[in-house]
């Protein structure tokens, strides 16, 4: 490495050597370190930002740290870049942990076991909007994204929503469409809710799981605001999530 003298004005050189240039007021922040590694349970990509849910993350000192209730959001178009200065906590320490996370319009809905957090996610920064307790879900796979809004199954009810409010599927003004003890009965932890763009039409299966299911589903139309159930129309086997088909022609 090469040395470097300091002159001295008036009295010629000196012979003050230095093994390394001398550094002014630089101070380190660990707020902008990234994490080592970083293990998640669900992610929503919003704003040119990644957002992840449920986190496992390793310092760069080997320390790790389980933080169930915690969103990291990463750097502006850095989707693999996350430090501390990206934590998010709206509702830490309710005994609840994220399941899901999804985004619509400039919200990202934050699903827990048993509570939605409405988070405004705007360029200018996160903050908590408005909690609905019996809101949240059991598992991500009761949560479907639609053009209309964000869906999603639990116990209490189907859901919808649109960016500003929360629409309850099962009721319209006073009348309940389906009788509460005939959707808690159906519904389970592992219920799967989807999404046919084609038909727009919202499906509630009851389970991903053999054990069980029994292959039914209840169908939302959402042009006629009307339900209908359906026996034995899927496979009473394990499920996968669902995927829709982008050449499907809506036969």
């Amino acid at each position: 490495m090469a040395n470097y003298a300091v002159m001295n004005p008036g009295k010629g050189h000196l012979g003050h050597w230095y093994n390394a240039p001398p550094y002014h007021q630089r101070i380190y922040n660990d707020e902008l370190e990234p994490y080592k590694n970083i293990q998640f349970k669900t992610s929503v990509l919003h704003n040119r930002r990644i957002y992840l849910g449920n986190v496992k993350v390793e310092y760069q000192d080997g320390k790790k740290e389980t933080l169930s209730d915690t969103i990291l959001k990463s750097e502006p178009a850095q989707f693999d870049k996350f430090t501390k200065r990206g934590r998010i906590d709206v509702a830490v320490g309710d005994g609840e942990d994220i399941i899901k996370l999804e985004s619509y319009a400039d919200r990202i809905l934050e699903f827990k076991n048993r509570t939605l957090h409405v988070i405004n996610a705007s360029a200018k920064g996160e903050f908590l909007e408005d909690s609905f307790k019996y809101k949240g879900v059991s598992n991500p796979q009761a949560v479907a994204r639609t053009d209309y809004g964000v869906a999603w199954a639990n116990e209490f009810g189907c859901y919808m929503y649109d960016g500003r409010q929360i629409h309850d599927l099962l009721e319209e003004n006073v009348n309940r469409k389906i009788k509460q003890s005939t959707w808690s009965s159906f519904v389970t932890d592992n219920s799967m809710v989807g999404y046919n763009p084609t038909k727009r039409q919202i499906l509630v299966i009851d389970s991903f799981k053999s054990s069980e299911s029994s292959g039914h589903l209840y169908l939302y139309d959402i042009p006629t605001r009307s339900w209908i159930k359906g026996l034995s129309r899927v496979d009473a086997g394990n499920k996968s999530n669902f995927a829709v088909n982008p050449t499907a022609n809506g036969a």
